[in-house]
């Protein structure tokens, strides 16, 4: 599962964690691939931090894992990678490409029941190698009531569907809810 925004600080990394967190305490095993590659939040918000080591599997990195309820999250990011994270990461085009493509396939993963990849932002170079990469991946569009969001955010649709990938939905984070009687 792909989630997507069209435009930054839609909140896509958090609904990203509590999708994992809420699958893992129904007793599911869940990958994070934080794929924002400038902009990654998910060691941060998950409480993770330390660098990524080799696996016992020549070639393979070990992803870091939590427990959470009955289930595990097991994470890659960039997070774990740089030795500070304010200083900017200045990759573009094909090295972000192949940072991500052995995300996906140099990683001990366990057994999975998930794979949730938290794209950055917009409609770029990951994420349509992403498409390229996960051909019957799905996307989830994270979006906010705010018009210049929602209005990028259905680039992100198009992108998808141009890429053959299947939207499931359409998140509109930092919303509202008015009760029934009116209350808010």
């Amino acid at each position: 599962l792909l989630i997507a925004s069209g435009k930054g600080g839609v909140g896509k990394s958090s609904v990203t964690v509590n999708l994992a967190v809420a699958l893992a305490h129904q007793g599911k095993r869940v990958a994070v691939v934080d794929a924002d590659v400038w902009g990654f939040s998910i060691p941060r918000m998950l409480g993770i931090d330390g660098r990524l080591e080799a696996a016992e599997a020549e070639g393979k990195i070990n992803p870091h894992r939590l427990t959470v309820g009955e289930g595990a999250i097991e994470v890659v990011s960039m997070g774990f990678l740089v030795d500070d994270e304010s200083v900017a990461l200045m990759w573009r085009g094909l090295m972000l490409q192949r940072a991500v493509q052995h995300f996906l396939e140099d990683v001990a993963w366990a057994d999975l029941d998930y794979l949730l990849v938290d794209l950055p932002p917009g409609t770029g170079d990951v994420q349509m190698g992403l498409a390229r990469l996960l051909p019957r991946a799905e996307m989830l569009v994270v979006t906010t009531p705010s018009l210049a969001a929602s209005r990028v955010a259905r680039r992100a649709v198009s992108m998808a569907r141009n890429n053959y990938l299947r939207v499931i939905g359409v998140v509109e984070n930092l919303s509202h809810f008015e009760a029934p009687d009116g209350s808010i």
